[in-house]
């Protein structure tokens, strides 16, 4: 490469150039100062004018921190102890669950207990009825002098109650065996057309209505001429009787009947 002159017009523009540069460059490092120190200049007189502001503001906004905190803190315990109190009322409820499920338990146990006894109540009712209504047919046999079906012929037994006292004809009255009605012995001479002329009483302690007994004695036809009925009915039963109808009156004679002594 060929140096070029110091007395060439090429070097003096070239000279020329570079110092155009070189004060371009120093002119922007003043202005870059400049306006650092400008810059610089105006950011502490803003700081400074606006110092006690930024500081009340800063103040305020720890002040709205700290109550924050406060109140974040507030609900934090808040929070713990309602924690606590759902803790307190699951065990509760726990506790409960629990109660009521032994509670249920018992329950089902009573009432397990009580189908139970009910089931021996009415089974005991059953047989409690069963065995009267066996007394009932035995007392019912007993009048006409015939022997009573046996208690274990329970179909036999409830065929007669039902054919003959279906409505209780014979029953008791505080647990003496009473005849509410003769249509049973009426019935069952009609459709037996036995040749029976009397009838064992005896074995009734209450003769509810005298009356009608006397008005199917006194019938036209009628082929019962004695009755035996038990002495201790005596008194009563005969001045009822005697109201009704007359001794002289009667086509039926009445026998009472010392009871044996137990």
């Amino acid at each position: 490469m060929t140096p070029i002159s110091t007395s060439s017009s090429e070097y003096k523009q070239f000279k020329e150039s570079f110092t155009q540069y070189a004060q371009y460059t120093a002119a922007v490092n003043n202005l870059k100062t400049f306006v650092e120190e400008q810059a610089t200049q105006n950011l502490r007189q803003f700081v400074e004018e606006n110092k006690e502001s930024y500081k009340t503001h800063l103040q305020e906004e720890a002040k709205q921190i700290a109550e924050k905190k406060a109140a974040l803190a507030a609900r934090m315990v808040d929070i713990s102890a309602r924690k606590e109190q759902l803790a307190a009322r699951k065990g509760e409820l726990a506790a409960r669950k629990e109660q009521l499920n032994t509670r249920e338990e018992e329950l089902d146990a009573t009432l397990e207990q009580l189908a139970k006894t009910r089931i021996e109540a009415e089974a005991k009712i059953a047989q409690a009825q069963t065995a009267l209504k066996s007394e009932y047919v035995k007392v019912f046999y007993s009048v006409f002098g015939l022997p009573a079906p046996s208690q274990s012929e329970t179909d036999k037994i409830d065929q007669i109650a039902a054919t003959y006292f279906p409505n209780g004809e014979i029953g008791n009255i505080n647990g003496q065996a009473t005849l509410f009605s003769i249509s049973p012995i009426e019935k069952y001479l009609s459709e037996s057309r036995s040749t029976i002329s009397k009838l064992n009483l005896t074995a009734i302690r209450i003769i509810h209505d005298p009356k009608n007994l006397v008005e199917f004695l006194q019938k036209p036809g009628c082929p019962i001429k004695f009755i035996g009925v038990d002495a201790r009915l005596k008194d009563s039963l005969e001045q009822q009787i005697d109201e009704i109808c007359p001794k002289e009156g009667r086509t039926f004679k009445i026998v009472y009947v010392q009871p044996p002594k137990k």
